[in-house]
Parts: structure tokens; sequence; C-alpha cells
């Protein structure tokens, strides 16, 4: 498979056009059992599956509803992350079942089009019930973030930054929200906010190191 090749034009902190580079196909069949093996052999090691979805062809619909249910049978949380991507329809249905779906705004509008933040509460359910997951988390940009875990909600409020470069930052919030030991809280969700707004006060995609220890929640 291909390197993604990947180049962005920016004048006086604004974008001005980005390309791209690559082939999407799906991966083979024996691709896929190679690596649902290794998830086999070594999903006892595991504290939490992170189901992360560029779109570039890794994952499929069989290969993630595979991982998903062998993660349940071993009793491992599982966050989903798929992004939207050019020329492609949504595929966040592939993830029915898992314990954690995060979005950002756009995605959760193309789920459920009467997502309003003025009204998260009923926004947050009705894409939990048509997704039929557990928690649904939504990324508001500037705006913070919202979660509906279990029958709970909360949010985490804008940080108060300089945003330089947006590019990651989605990366960075499901990062520090899958470390953060236990379940997810309005702690980890604060904390997973911050983490993401930092991230953009820094020219391109590589992010602070080393990644801090978190206290437990």
């Amino acid at each position: 498979r291909g390197t993604v090749v990947k180049e962005r034009f920016i004048a006086k902190g604004q974008k001005l056009l980005h390309w791209r580079k690559t082939k999407m196909p799906a991966i083979s069949r024996s691709l896929e059992k190679r690596i649902f093996h290794f998830a086999k052999k070594n999903m006892g090691g595991f504290d939490k599956i992170v189901i992360s979805d560029y779109r570039h062809g890794f994952i499929t619909e069989s290969l993630a509803q595979k991982i998903i249910s062998l993660a349940k049978r071993h009793r491992k949380p599982v966050y989903a992350d798929s992004q939207i991507s050019e020329g492609f329809s949504g595929n966040r249905f592939w993830f029915r079942g898992a314990d954690t779906m995060l979005l950002n705004q756009a995605e959760a509008e193309s789920i459920f089009p009467g997502f309003s933040e003025s009204k998260l509460g009923s926004s947050l359910k009705a894409i939990k019930k048509i997704l039929r997951v557990n928690s649904v988390v939504v990324k508001l940009g500037k705006n913070g973030a919202a979660a509906l875990i279990g029958e709970t909600s909360f949010s985490a409020k804008r940080s108060p930054v300089k945003a330089v470069d947006t590019v990651g930052a989605g990366d960075a919030f499901l990062t520090a929200l899958a470390l953060v030991p236990g379940k997810i809280s309005k702690q980890a969700l604060e904390l997973a906010n911050a983490w993401a707004a930092l991230s953009t006060t820094i020219s391109g995609t590589e992010r602070f190191s080393p990644f801090p220890r978190f206290p437990a929640t």
C-alpha cells in the first residue's frame, strides 16, 4: 500500500489550498484476516480498543464489526472515530455497537441533520439512538466539546488559546480521552478538550512530548 502524500500551502497563517496523492482501495480479505488474527491473539493485553479510521481503506466494515464483537467478549471498551472523507459518504454505521463514538460537528450533522448546539441534550440522544452506541462525544471546535455517556451528559467549555493550526486537533483529543484511566468523565472530557486546544497553538502535526501522566479519575 502506497504512502499518502499531502501538501498544504499556507500564507499568513491561512491555508490557501491543499492536495494529496493517494489510492484508497480496501485491504484484501487475506490481510483483513491477518489483522483480526493479531487482534484476537493480543486482545487480552489491551485496556481499551481505539479504531481511528482515516478512510484510506485500512478499516473495512467487516473488520470493524469483528473487532468490536471481539472486544465485547473480552469486556474491552471500544472508542471509534471515523472521518468524513472527500468523495466518500459517512461510514459511522460500520461502528455500531462500539462503546463510544467520537464525532466532529459536521459528522454529527451528517448523522442527525437536526443537530444543534442549543439543543445538545436531545441532539446527542438522537445520535446515540441512531448509531446504537453506549456513548457519544462531539467535538465542537473552538466551542469545546459535549458528551452523552450512558444517560449522563456534560460538556467542556472552550479553551482560551490562540489557534495557529487546527490540523491534528481531533487526533490530539482522541489520544487524551483514550489515555485517561477509567471511564469517560467530565474531567476527562475537559482534559481532552484542553489538550486538543493546545495542539492548535503549534503549526504542523508534531505535538508536545512527552505526553503528560494523568491522575486517576
